[in-house]
């Protein structure tokens, strides 16, 4: 139902004022969970795409960021795994199943130079003289 028939079925109800307010209540609800998943199904197909111009003789690498438990921020590689999508969203649930804190797996070329880096925010707050604070 587009915004025009919305619209008159609304006015077709505005004898019921509470009929009308139910109606407009359910198309925003309805819509909103259209524009959720439409979001959620363009990402799929961008990862899908993403995952196939990057993959080299079948493996593509993943990389992480985050921050664990105790404030450490990393960065860098994680793995190569196959390229497919079922692999990445195996990964993907393994490391959600145990992680310690948010983090994000993206997907980049084997080419890339394997670099890892981390800070432990906790540890800079303390030695700063300010460790009811982390800075990030």
């Amino acid at each position: 139902m587009n915004k025009v028939e919305a619209v008159k079925e609304v006015q077709k109800w505005a004898e019921d004022e509470s009929r009308a307010l139910w109606f407009l209540n359910r198309l925003e609800e309805r819509n909103g969970l259209l524009a959720y998943a439409t979001e959620a199904r363009v990402a799929r197909q961008s990862l899908i795409r993403r995952i196939a111009e990057l993959q080299i003789d079948g493996q593509v690498a993943v990389w992480e960021s985050g921050r664990d438990c105790d404030s450490v921020r990393y960065r860098g590689f994680k793995c190569l795994i196959p390229a497919t999508v079922a692999e990445f969203d195996a990964l993907c649930e393994h490391e959600h199943k145990w992680a310690d804190g948010p983090f994000c797996l993206w997907v980049e070329s084997p080419l890339l130079e394997r670099t890892r880096c981390s800070r432990d925010l906790g540890m800079e707050a303390f030695e700063d003289g300010h460790s009811h604070v982390i800075f990030d």
